[in-house]
């Protein structure tokens, strides 16, 4: 089963701006310092893909981190 992406999509014009890094602010982690951090994901490679930059800060950090991953995703295709 193939699925098609019908329809036009969101504009660039709209979505683009929404990427640029003047319209984000730092998130204050001092709060994770000493404490662990535990990432829960559907199937290997969610947590890379929705919390990958934010993981990365906490172990710039040293903060301990463990990962859970719900399934091993092999019922994903």
């Amino acid at each position: 089963m193939t699925a098609t992406i019908e329809g036009l999509g969101t504009d660039e014009a709209i979505w683009k701006p929404w990427l640029t890094v003047d319209r984000w602010t730092e998130l204050d982690l001092s709060a994770a310092l000493d404490r662990r951090t535990v990432v829960v994901a559907a199937h290997p490679d969610d947590e890379v893909l929705g919390a990958g930059g934010l993981m990365m800060k906490l172990a710039r950090m040293g903060c301990p981190m463990v990962v859970v991953w719900a399934t091993d995703g092999e019922a994903s295709h």
